[in-house]
């Protein structure tokens, strides 16, 4: 779920800069030395969303950091997490399209570590294709 920065939009270059809060849970699944783990992971994440043409573009570049938290501690056969919160980081290109825009398409590469707080420090790195529907 995005929540949009009502009142705030910055002017960049020839495009416009907006916000928004990024809020979602999802399913984290490993293969570990017993069998399968199945983690829960919550996130809130603020995202800064850049488009051209004034703001009137298409297309968008999106970039964003924010905290997650993990139900249990996160871990596959080659490496564990040592902090079940940690911050997810993430880069992506997108475009709406549709009569109101209100379809969205996102290819989205993050990050998500505990930025060296705790040792060991693994992370995990998803590549992410997203599909979203304004409502």
């Amino acid at each position: 779920m995005t929540l949009p920065w009502q009142k705030w939009t910055y002017s960049l270059g020839p495009g416009q800069v907006t916000g928004h809060w990024d809020l979602f849970a999802s399913r984290w699944s490993s293969q570990q030395h017993l069998g399968r783990q199945q983690t829960t992971v919550i996130g809130v994440v603020p995202s800064l969303r850049w488009r051209g043409d004034q703001g009137r573009a298409a297309w968008f570049a999106q970039a964003g950091s924010g905290v997650v938290f993990a139900d249990k501690y996160y871990g596959t056969r080659h490496k564990a997490f040592s902090t079940r919160y940690n911050f997810a980081t993430h880069l992506a290109v997108g475009m709406n399209f549709g009569e109101n825009r209100q379809h969205e398409w996102m290819l989205r590469l993050e990050h998500v570590s505990n930025a060296g707080i705790k040792k060991p420090n693994p992370g995990e790195n998803f590549l992410q294709l997203r599909y979203a529907h304004r409502f």
